[in-house]
């Protein structure tokens, strides 16, 4: 009997099992119906002007719905409240305005206007101010590893006699010793993994070291013989808005998903809108090799 007892439970315990799991592969994942939202990702330099990405965000795997088309918009810079300067719009829909056409000062607040063209209704976002300006020098590069090649950069930073929210840093490999080509963009910036969140604070003098790949690019092999430093002090609400996405680990497009809401200082919108002062320093990588090993 305690082995017939045995076998029947066995049974209905292995029946349990796949009844259990034939019923769970035939469970539908329900999301709620995709609403669009507008996305908004903008920043502004005097260094390298001011970018602007917008879009509608896009549908989970699994939800109902289709992307509207893109909206016709016209975006402003204001200066205290104030129109300033309008963005210019590429063919791929990518706002921007040059460099030479951007004045920024730190002690005006700055924000951005977003108008519907067909409706002539407009969308804010909050004012962001201005950072110092970093300081650079000492800048120093040489090789650690030729196969693979890998190298150590080296630098210090000067102090600050303001407050600074947050540091991103910036690097581009560079074959001769010519400029990157690189189109400036605060997205490099949002991206980097060196970030720094200095809780707003001033700066002490600091030197840094990073190990860095030498490689041109995904597909070269290719050695750089120069690297171009960028040093960025992002305004409070860009530290913030690379905080959160950091912490939920996805940048990119992604960020055009409704996954979780991150912080946004876009009034009607979601997004971001920030200032940022940045250094940047081209420097030879010296073919010194203190190590045969990838570090």
């Amino acid at each position: 009997m305690n082995r017939l007892h045995s076998l029947v439970f066995l049974a209905l315990l292995l029946h349990l099992i796949v009844g259990c799991t034939e019923h769970r592969n035939e469970i539908d994942m329900e999301f709620p119906d995709y609403k669009p939202t507008l996305v908004v990702l903008a920043g502004a330099s005097p260094l390298s002007g001011a970018q602007a990405t917008i879009k509608w965000s896009v549908p989970l795997k699994g939800q109902k719905g289709e992307v509207p088309n893109s909206p016709n918009l016209s975006l402003f810079l204001l200066e205290n409240n104030e129109r300033k300067t309008q963005f210019n719009k590429d063919s791929i829909g990518f706002f921007s305005i040059k460099p030479e056409n951007i004045k920024l000062s730190q002690n005006k607040g700055y924000s951005l206007e977003i108008v519907f063209n067909d409706s002539n209704k407009s969308i804010f976002s909050d004012e962001s101010y201005l950072p110092a300006e970093p300081v650079i020098k000492d800048v120093h590069a040489h090789y650690i590893s030729q196969s693979p090649p890998w190298l150590e950069l080296t630098y210090t930073q000067m102090a600050t006699t303001s407050a600074i929210s947050g540091i991103s840093i910036a690097t581009t490999p560079i074959a001769g010793s010519g400029n990157s080509t690189e189109k400036p963009s605060f997205l490099n910036y949002l991206n980097t993994s060196s970030f720094i969140d200095t809780e707003g604070i001033n700066l002490p003098e600091t030197k840094r070291t990073l190990t860095l790949s030498g490689e041109l690019g995904m597909e070269s092999h290719e050695a750089a013989d120069t690297i171009n430093l960028k040093i960025a002090y992002l305004s409070k609400e860009l530290t913030t808005f690379k905080n959160e996405v950091d912490q939920l680990d996805y940048m990119g497009e992604s960020i055009f998903q409704t996954i979780k809401p991150v912080f946004s200082n876009i009034n009607g919108a979601s997004g971001v809108f920030g200032l940022y002062n940045e250094s940047s320093d081209t420097t030879a990588i010296s073919k010194e090799n203190n190590s045969n090993n990838r570090p």
